[in-house]
């Protein structure tokens, strides 16, 4: 997590976008493939960095309880429609608007979701138009004998 919030502080900015990062220090694990993690990490923070105009915000948040890691990405950017949101997860889904000028497949958050489903993890979105984005991705947390 923390390398994917890196990798993304100078485009955030260059972008004169807050991002900000709490809860990281001594969570417990999860088991799961590193590279696919960081890609879902990155996706998400990365689609926040396209959608929040400069001057707003992306916090980046993890908790836990007896069970389970969250993992709670929320920013203050462009919003999604609710009549939108179910179809987010669909191969080519875009929303339409003046955020259609943004480059990307349609793909990522096809991608974001296979990988959480193979992780028999959780992603929970909601949103508001003008207000911002909330993704909360749940784990299923690691214990150790």
């Amino acid at each position: 997590m923390e390398q994917s919030i890196e990798e993304l502080r100078p485009l955030c900015q260059r972008r004169e976008i807050t991002l900000e990062s709490s809860g990281m220090p001594d969570m417990p694990k999860i088991l799961g493939d590193r590279e696919s993690l960081l890609r879902v990490f990155s996706n998400i923070i990365g689609n926040a960095t396209k959608y929040t105009p400069p001057g707003g915000k992306i916090s980046v948040s993890m908790g836990s309880d007896d069970y389970y890691v969250y993992v709670t990405i929320a920013d203050t950017g462009a919003g999604i429609p609710s009549d939108k949101l179910p179809f987010i997860f669909e191969p080519f889904f875009r929303v339409k608007g003046k955020e259609e000028r943004q480059k990307g497949s349609g793909l990522g958050l096809t991608f974001v979701k296979k990988i959480m489903d193979a992780h028999t993890g959780k992603i929970d979105v909601t949103s508001k138009v003008g207000e911002g984005t909330t993704f909360v991705l749940k784990f299923p947390r690691l214990y150790e004998l």
